[in-house]
């Protein structure tokens, strides 16, 4: 065998082989793009997850009853002395609650 045919040999092995380590590197280069992403598709359910309990706790009626009474004073809850008992004279039990509203 001549050098040069040795030589055409040996970089045809040798491209091949830088060929195949840079495809090898561009396989785990994107593995690792897309764990990263998945990590941060995590985090952000992770964060939709937190801020949907935030919101449902600022909407609760809890909340926003405190709220209320921390700022306005004058608001009290119902007592006794302010509720008023309806009698019914028969019929739909709505008819009674329907007397009462305000249209």
């Amino acid at each position: 065998m001549k050098v040069s045919d040795f030589l055409k040999v040996m970089f045809v092995i040798t491209f091949t082989a830088v060929l195949y380590i840079h495809l090898q590197m561009s396989i785990y280069d994107l593995a690792y793009q897309g764990k990263k992403k998945e990590d941060t598709v995590e985090k952000l359910a992770e964060n939709n997850v937190m801020m949907k309990n935030d919101i449902l706790r600022l909407k609760s009626a809890d909340h926003i009853g405190r709220e209320l009474l921390e700022k306005e004073k004058d608001y009290k809850f119902a007592s006794r002395s302010n509720v008023v008992e309806v009698e019914t004279t028969g019929g739909n039990p709505i008819s009674g609650l329907l007397a009462f509203a305000k249209f």
